[in-house]
Order: structure tokens, then sequence, then C-alpha cells
């Protein structure tokens, strides 16, 4: 016999009325049980999961349930019964009344000997010449046109009042016209070895058993599709499954790697091509965006395909890919783990006038779109780019803080700076209200006063290279919880313009590692016009954007228009509302079936849109199942917190991650050098015990010391 592979079963809506018998092939096994006010079944057969999806939603069993006290299979009462068909009513009744704890399992297989026996039978009635056996003549004909196959039909119970409730309810189902009670029930206690020969043995039968001895139970093929109902979802407890409205023909990337597999078990794939031309993920909270990022992050870096960095405001991306990689990542966050990088500084070119340019130029962009500084402010643009010449004609290296204290100087008159060019600029800067320079100092405080800021971008304490070296990854943790929304945004647009300003300046060497640039909560930083600068022309500089987000009203037209034409490859996961109407239109041909798709897509599942890269290239949208990244997922990021030389108290205290009392005792020992728990105590009313248990968790953190007289110290 050839192998059978067992799938639960959930029927399609729109449901269309069918039984397994129509499809699944001889022999089948089929099992519906009811547990927890649930209908569950399984379907056991030699067709791939492919050709089932046809007609019903399958997936992998996990096997029945094995536990049952009672069954009882069903037999002939009357021998002559066995030659007749049985009239089967109304399953789909008689399912809804199963009682909890009960199953009906049956097996269907072919057994040519049976139509042998009923030959047989046949000739013998047919000599006679009563009326009713040329009636039952008759009926066997029809019976033998229609292909009669054997049937191992069993109820199974934990309780043995349901077995017999179970039992009354499908004998009135069962009709053999001429007899009365043709049918019934031998019960038994279930045996384990019994058992599990049933669930894995079709039914056979002799020639000589069928005609002299027990008979076993036997229906046409009309009969048993009667008996054995795929369930109907609008009148049973049964999870339903959605039909398959797209196309099943996945991306031809033989050289690509595994994101996961459609509705029918085929295999998706992509490659690095289709990320270099963009990639964009939308979906709604908890639809699988994050599990995907993570995917495509852990490929690319297994694949050594170039340098990925990750883009992450609230950190459970960035957290877990950085502990996945552990000493392979760079792993940033604001409080916890801090590098400095330093956006102002001068790239490496062969010109120092082509490098101080592409600075300022960068320079402005970050006023104009992280600082919103309007187009009218020439007074104020002209201040910061006199105070970046000035900078630059001292250092290389300046930094936020070093630009904010030079206008502090330009304005009070007290910068030193020689040559008649100056002298003239100083003159005229003396001019300008004292309001420009408001201005331009007041977009420069935050990063330049701000102690968690000034520590980011104060310098550089880690080399350009590892933003641009194959197979590193980089993942960024922006801390919105810790440092804010503020703060969070300038972190994340000041490291995307670093990256920016790298790719540019290394422009027309011979070495371009590709940058993968994964960006999760894009809406947070998609109105830096940069963005859409990138979306259209970073290609040609080797840095590639992968953007993930909930849903659309989240950006801007012009910036989601942006996004739409200039990315190659989408992942849409499930949506709602107002984005089914806008997205489903990506692809005209299929907009009526992704209109039907996109709100019910299960969690992890996403409709993959890849543009075709020649005129031989067709693809249509196509479902996925996308692989789940437990391993990385699971993944724990370990850090022992450390203060850095510029930390201060104040930074901790904007955090979200001390308590009160904790805040309090921080306070007290770095303002005093130590503190006595005692008196902190007195001061916040808090018994003895939580003060210690405060000050441990500090100095585990090791954020303090405690000594042996009671008293923590800095």
């Amino acid at each position: 016999m050839a192998k059978l592979f067992l799938y639960t079963v959930n029927p399609k809506v729109p449901y269309e009325e069918r039984g397994f018998a129509s499809f699944a092939g001889l022999p089948f096994f089929v099992m519906y049980e009811k547990r927890g006010g649930r209908l569950s079944v399984n379907l056991a057969t030699m067709l791939s999961r492919q050709s089932l999806l046809r007609f019903i939603g399958v997936k992998e069993s996990e096997g029945v349930h094995t536990d049952y006290a009672f069954w009882a299979r069903l037999l002939y009462r009357k021998k002559h019964a066995f030659f007749q068909p049985v009239e089967v009513l109304d399953m789909q009744s008689f399912l809804s009344l199963l009682p909890e704890g009960t199953a009906l399992a049956l097996w269907a297989a072919p057994e040519p000997r049976l139509i042998s026996s009923h030959v047989y039978h046949l000739d013998k009635i047919q000599t006679r010449r009563a009326a009713h056996y040329a009636r039952n003549a008759q009926l066997i004909r029809e019976k033998i046109k229609n292909t009669p196959v054997l049937v191992d039909l069993r109820l199974l119970s934990l309780d043995y009042e349901k077995l017999k409730t179970a039992e009354g309810a499908l004998l009135d189902r069962l009709v053999v016209h001429g007899f009365s009670f043709p049918l019934a029930f031998k019960e038994a206690r279930v045996k384990t070895p019994e058992l599990l020969k049933f669930l894995s043995t079709p039914p056979s039968s002799s020639f000589w058993k069928m005609v002299f001895g027990k008979k076993p139970f036997n229906l046409t093929l009309d009969g048993l599709e009667r008996l054995a109902p795929v369930p109907d979802p609008s009148v049973l407890p049964i999870e339903p499954s959605r039909g398959l409205p797209l196309p099943d023909l996945p991306p031809h990337r033989p050289n690509g790697f595994r994101i996961g597999e459609t509705a029918t078990g085929r295999e998706v794939r992509i490659d690095e091509g289709d990320l270099e031309r963009h990639c964009y993920i939308i979906g709604a909270t908890g639809s699988g965006k994050t599990n995907a990022l993570r995917l495509i992050a852990r490929k690319l870096i297994e694949r050594n395909a170039g340098a990925v960095v990750v883009l992450d405001p609230h950190g459970e991306l960035a957290d877990t890919i950085a502990a996945f990689f552990g000493e392979r990542a760079l792993y940033f966050h604001p409080t916890l783990s801090p590098f400095s990088v330093n956006p102002l500084k001068l790239p490496k070119l062969s010109s120092s006038d082509q490098a101080r340019l592409l600075a300022l130029s960068n320079l402005m962009e970050m006023f104009t779109k992280v600082f919103w500084l309007g187009e009218n402010a020439v007074f104020v643009k002209y201040i910061l780019q006199n105070a970046m010449n000035a900078l630059y004609e001292k250092t290389d290296e300046p930094t936020f803080s070093d630009v904010y204290h030079t206008i502090l100087a330009l304005r009070d008159g007290t910068l030193q700076l020689s040559g008649s060019d100056w002298d003239a600029k100083l003159k005229f800067l003396q001019s300008i209200q004292q309001t420009s320079f408001v201005s331009a100092l007041s977009r420069l405080e935050l990063l330049a006063t701000n102690k968690v800021l000034r520590r980011v971008f104060s310098g550089q304490t880690v080399d350009d290279s590892v933003f641009l070296e194959r197979g590193r990854i980089v993942c960024i943790n922006a801390g919105l919880s810790e440092v804010g929304a503020e703060a969070s945004y300038l972190i994340m647009a000041g490291f995307l313009m670093k990256l920016w300003y790298l790719v540019t300046a290394r422009y027309g060497s011979k070495e371009k590692t590709p940058v993968f640039v994964i960006i999760d909560e894009f809406q947070r930083i998609a109105d830096l016009s940069q963005v859409d600068v990138m979306l259209s022309e970073a290609r040609k500089y080797g840095l590639h954007l992968i953007l993930a987000h909930q849903h659309t009203g989240q950006l801007g037209e012009g910036i989601l228009k942006s996004v739409f034409s200039n990315t190659s490859m989408k992942m849409v996961f499930r949506i709602n509302g107002d984005d089914v109407n806008r997205l489903k239109s990506i692809d005209p041909d299929f907009e009526q079936a992704l209109g039907t798709v996109l709100s019910y897509l299960p969690k992890g599942a996403c409709v993959l849109f890849c543009q075709p890269r020649s005129i031989a290239e067709s693809f249509s949208p196509v479902m996925v199942q996308v692989d789940h990244e437990r391993e990385v997922e699971e993944a724990e990021l370990r850090l022992i917190p450390k203060r850095t030389e510029e930390a201060d108290v104040k930074d901790f205290f904007a955090s979200a991650r001390f308590s009160p009392l904790e805040q309090a005792i921080l306070y007290e020992a770095f303002e005093n050098g130590e503190v006595e728990l005692i008196a902190v105590g007195v001061k916040k009313g808090v018994k003895r015990g939580e003060l210690e248990r405060a000050a441990k968790k500090l100095a585990a953190a090791g954020f303090v010391t405690l000594s042996k007289k009671g008293k923590s110290s800095s």
C-alpha cells in the first residue's frame, strides 16, 4: 500500500457541500473529534497537500487523540442487509450533536471481491420468481454499478453513556430499505494496541467471508460521500480556511534563500537582487513583520551578502538580532551600550574642498529636515555655514557641540579668526538680528547640551569602516522609551545621515560593499527628505532600504508614493480598512482577489510582490507563510549597564528603568559620593527591607557598590 499522509482539515469558505470520498482517493481515513467544544477533523490519504488544497484547507496534523476509554464498531445484524444499499441521512446534524469527548472514525478501502460477492448473490436470487427477489436484484445491480467499498466505522468516547448516545444518533441516520434494525454496534473497552492497529490499517476481507461468514460493513461511493462529509463551518464549531484566490507561483530564485512556503507547500525564495531595489513591509501589529525582518537580517549575514544596519526605535528587533549574532554584531543603545559616531566628520576624499562641500550639505540637510529649518531662514543658514567653515579650518571632526559654541562666539563677537574674508563676514554677522542666532542655537541645543545625545554624537569611537564591512551587522536601538521621542528621532536620523554620508563619499571607488539598512517603525523618520532621495538614488551608491511599519496613514502622500514606486519587493501582512483599498491596487490584475485576502491573512502570512527583472519574467502576487525565526526571537541580550565618562545622573533619571526610590538613592550617591540608606528611608518614608532591595538591584547593575557599614556609594 502506498504511504498515507495525515492532515488536519479546515473546510473552505465559501463552503461547497461535498464528501471526502469525492476527492480523497482510496483508501482514506477520516476522524471527527469533539474536544473543548470544538470539532477537529483529521484525514489520512495518499494525496499531496497541493492536490487537497483545491478542495479543503489542510495542514500537517499533530495526530489524533488516543485516550478514549470505550469504542463501538458498526456491524450488520442481518446478513442479507450486506447486499443492500445503505441510505445515509444528514450527517452534518449528527456531527453537530456529537457529544464532548466523542469521535467518529472510519476507514474506506477498495475491495474487488465485494463486487464478486454481490454478483454471486445476484446470480442466486435472479433465478427466483418472487417479486421481492426481482426488486432486490435491481437494487444489487444499482449498488454494483455505483461501486461498493469496505468501510470500517468506529465510535469512540471517554464516557460510556456518551458513546451510547452517539450510537443511537448514528443508527437513526443509516437506513437499509426492507430491513428493521439491520445494523448494530459492538462495544468494547479500548485497548491501546488494538486502537493503534485500527488507526493505521485499512480494512480488508475475503470472498468466502463476505459470502458465508461475518459480513463487513460496506457502502457505495455515493453513500460514502454522504457518510463522511466535509464539515460545514456555518453549522459546526470548526475553524474555516479561506480559499486560494491568488496564483500559487512563487518567484524563481534557485540561488536565493528561503523565506517560507505557499499554502500548497511550495518553497518561496528571494535573493539579494530583490532587496537591492529596496523592500517595503507593511502589516498590523502582531501580523509578523518583525519576524520577517529578523529572517531577512539573518539570511543576509549568513550569506555574507554585505553589511547590515538595523535601525529600531523600540529595540525589540535590534536587541534580538544583536543577541543572536553576539560578538559579530556591533550593538548601540543610548544609555546601556553607547558608542559615538560623528555625522560632521569629514569623509576621506582626495579633495578636501569636495569633502567640506559634502559635509556642509549634510549639515544643512539635517537642519532643514531634522530641525525643521524653513527655506526662508536665510540668515540662520548663513550663520550655520560660516560656523562650519570656521570649524573645518581648525579640525576635520567638529561636533554639534562645537557648532553650538562657535555660534555663541559669533553672536558675542568673541571668535578670533584671521583673514580679510573673515573680517568682512564677522562684521556682517554682528549686524544680523539676535533672533536668527537664537533660532540656530535653539535647533542645536538638544544635540549640544543633552548628555545622552552629546555622548552619541560627540566624537568617533568606532571606525567608519564598520558600517561598510561585509558580514558585519550593526544593531541600533534608538531607546525611544528611555530617552523620549525627540532624542530617539535624532539618534535614528543621525545614524541614517551618517550612512548616507559614507556611501556617497565612496561613490566612484572600486569597492562597493552592499549596505542593507533595515528600518523598523519607518514612519518615525519618514519625513526626512533624504529618505525620498535614498529611495530614488541610493541603489547606485550600494545602499538598500528595507522599510517596515503598520499602516499607510502613518506616512504622508508624497513619501508613500515614493515608497510604492521605488520598492521592487513588497511584503503585505494583515491590514485593515483603507489600507486594503490602497494596497490591493498594487497589482490591478488581482485587485479583487487581493481585496479578499489582505484583511484575513493569518499571523506570519503575507502577500509577496516581486518586480520582474526582465521582459521574460512575469510574477503574480503569492501568499507566503513566512518561516518563524524562533531561534533569533528567543535570543537574549546580556548587557551589564555601566556609566561612561560623560554619564550624568540626570540622564539616568530620564530613563524609565529606575523606580522613584532607586532614583533617589542614585541621586544622593552621585551628589554626595556616598549615602546611608537609612537617611534615604527617613526622607522617603520607606522601610529598610525595601531600601535594601532597591540598593541591591542598583549594585547588581553596576551603578553603585554596597559597603558593610550599610552605606551605598557611587
